[in-house]
């Protein structure tokens, strides 16, 4: 009853006024739950395999491994039970959750994000926690909307604040996650949610600000001029950081494919191969360089080196190599966890390796270790997200040293263009791509007449995926390759209708011809407000675009439209 109240209340206020209200509310309860994420993390990862890192070898072992197995075990079971979508960052769900879902996500789907991810990274997996913040920030904010009335199809907006407000909180960062969200999120520096992003992320700042203080991430000695020695290395290890970034995204991308193509492994199980790999690798850096970095976030050791306290370079190589494949393992194998401090860590290790060696034949000072460092950081998270704008932003605000700035404007040229020639797309949108969830942006239209008149391949999803026949083969490596409830059938070359999910998992296990639900189609130069109409008749409530040939072009469902209806209207 008192939440009807507070929804009737806030029903009856001037628009712009409940849009300021809910932002502070989506900027504290978001930045307030990244925040209680981050000390979870923390207090599992210290208690547990830090505190046993301190004592003797023979106890610090088997320990570590009971620790990585339990949390592990724990977390591929609640995966495959209650959500097998919350593996991986977040990131590409949140996208896919914004684009295509209208920004609503279930709030059971950040629960166990946030239990999960608390026990993979606190646990000892090679693993971030920027995407599962942004991913339970966006998922808190899309429910706390629903609760101030907010309807299922007008969240889009909590969904960004959230997100802003969460990685604002948890970096304390909030100009970073400003750009982060324009820039990767909307691919859009301009946007009409700009505001409300900008007012979610400085509340999320305030919330860790008075939680844990207004240190930066990373603290540092006073900071002297680095010298040009620096500067001239600063293109090598933008271009080593960029190729880092290509080189993991390349390998887990196809080693997630192989896994998922081909193993046998339970899907509950997939986690623990991941983190008993990381056991592994770590434990053998911690026996040779007494560093635990390759374990959780390994924000130790990388404040180590701006510190001074790290030691020899060459172990920066050791733990760069430890914590590639670490990481590629963990995010292959399906563990719940992002890749922002894993690359972090490996930029920063390759500065620091490629300064060392630098040292052998020119003199480098402690300024110039630093900037390399921070440089490497920079190339690398920028060359894995594309996200250039974001990665000098992020890279300064968790250092608070405007000096740098410079060298990490230098290297984001260099990094991007060397990014390029690994792939085209970010490290999210391969994972979606990889997914069956290729993210089809709709066009913006403004106006009833105009709106009416747009053809319907701007708003269709015009990449579907074809079932070609009805062999064993071919359903299941769609069924496998696919989430989708319906697939259009294609029989002797021409369109058959549509088959359901559920029937086809009939067919592959028991042989059960599956059911061909008829097909409407509609020709893809249709207008919008034919295809409508079409779609109302529809008995599936699905409708074919189909080409002159004939061909499925693309499908077209209720969903579609409304979604591309909210757009136009925002």
């Amino acid at each position: 009853m008192k939440l009807d109240g507070i929804r009737s209340l806030f029903r009856r206020l001037p628009e712009n006024a409940s849009r300021l209200i809910s932002a502070a509310v989506i900027g504290v309860v978001s930045g307030l739950s990244a925040v209680a994420f981050m000390l979870c993390i923390q207090f599992v990862f210290d208690n547990g395999i830090v505190r046993l890192s301190r004592m003797p070898l023979p106890v610090f072992i088997p320990a570590s491994l009971a620790i990585v197995v339990v949390s592990c075990l724990i977390v591929g079971l609640l995966l495959w039970k209650l959500s097998p979508d919350s593996s991986g960052s977040g990131i590409p769900q949140l996208k896919t959750a914004f684009w295509k879902d209208l920004g609503f996500i279930e709030f059971r789907h950040a629960v166990v994000k946030f239990v999960a991810g608390t026990l993979s990274i606190g646990g000892g997996s090679s693993m971030g926690r920027m995407g599962p913040s942004v991913y339970i920030g966006g998922a808190v904010a899309s429910n706390a909307a629903g609760l101030l009335g907010t309807p299922r199809q007008g969240r889009r907006r909590a969904l960004l604040m959230g997100a802003a407000a969460a990685l604002a909180a948890a970096f304390n960062t909030p100009i970073a996650a400003i750009a982060f969200v324009m820039e990767e999120m909307l691919n859009d520096l301009k946007g009409r949610y700009l505001g409300s992003i900008v007012l979610s992320a400085v509340l999320g700042a305030f919330v860790v600000h008075a939680v844990i203080g207004r240190r930066p991430m990373y603290e540092m000695p006073p900071f002297e001029a680095a010298s040009w020695h620096a500067y001239a290395l600063v293109p090598v290890v933008a271009a080593v950081g960029a190729s880092i970034a290509g080189i993991f995204q390349r390998s887990v991308l196809a080693w997630r494919g192989r896994i998922r193509n081909r193993s046998r492994i339970p899907a509950y199980l997939q986690p623990l191969v991941g983190g008993l790999t990381t056991w592994a690798i770590g434990i053998a850096v911690f026996v040779i360089s007494g560093k635990l970095g390759v374990f959780g976030l390994g924000y130790s050791d990388l404040s180590d080196v701006f510190t001074g306290r790290f030691g020899a370079w060459q172990a920066a190589g050791l733990l760069l190599l430890a914590k590639l494949a670490a990481t590629s393992a963990c995010h292959s194998w399906g563990g719940c966890g992002g890749i922002f401090s894993p690359i972090l860590m490996m930029g920063g290790m390759a500065g620091l390796f490629l300064s060392g060696m630098a040292s052998l034949w020119m003199p480098v000072s402690d300024a110039d270790r630093i900037l390399l460092c921070a440089c490497g950081m920079s190339a690398c998270f920028g060359s894995a997200v594309k996200a250039p704008l974001t990665a000098i932003l992020i890279v300064f605000e968790m250092t608070h040293q405007f000096t740098i700035v410079p060298a990490l404007m230098l290297t984001t040229l260099v990094s991007q263009a060397v990014s390029r020639r690994f792939t085209a797309l970010n490290m999210y949108d391969d994972l979606l791509k990889q997914d069956g969830h290729e993210i089809d942006r709709p066009v913006r239209v403004h106006g009833v007449t105009s709106w009416e008149l747009v053809p319907v391949t701007a708003i269709a999803s015009m990449k579907p995926v074809v079932l070609d026949g009805l062999s064993p083969d071919a359903v299941r490596s769609t069924l496998a390759g696919h989430p989708y409830r319906r697939f259009p059938l294609v029989l002797n070359g021409s369109p058959a209708g549509f088959v359901t999910r559920q029937s086809l998992e009939g067919f592959i296990s028991k042989g059960v011809q599956p059911e061909i639900l008829p097909a409407s189609t509609c020709p893809e130069t249709a207008t919008v407000h034919d295809a409508a109409e079409m779609l109302l008749d529809a008995p599936e409530g699905i409708l074919a675009i189909a080409g002159a040939d004939g061909t499925i072009r693309g499908i077209l469902t209720m969903h579609d439209l409304v979604r591309a209806q909210v757009c136009a209207e925002e």
